[in-house]
């Protein structure tokens, strides 16, 4: 799995798509899901949110600073007018 995440990474930064790659030495598969308990599966999960955040931010800020004045929402429930 190590090597197919590392050539998703590489597949993504080719394409510009923000990515981040952690690697947590002597952590098991699945370990982010004792967060709380194992310091570093809470780390990781810092880590997550905070990448998460930051670019969910800055997508959601350059999308609603080319939002067109008065066209709908996507969402937006639109009269029968």
């Amino acid at each position: 799995m190590r090597a197919d995440s590392e050539r998703l990474v590489q597949a993504l930064s080719v394409a510009r798509v923000p990515v981040s790659h952690r690697e947590f030495p002597h952590m098991w598969h699945d370990f982010q899901l004792y967060a709380g308990m194992v310091p570093e599966a809470t780390l990781a999960l810092e880590e997550m949110a905070r990448f998460i955040t930051e670019h969910l931010t800055v997508k959601m800020r350059d999308h609603a600073a080319h939002d067109v004045a008065g066209a709908p929402q996507a969402g937006a429930v639109q009269s029968g007018r």
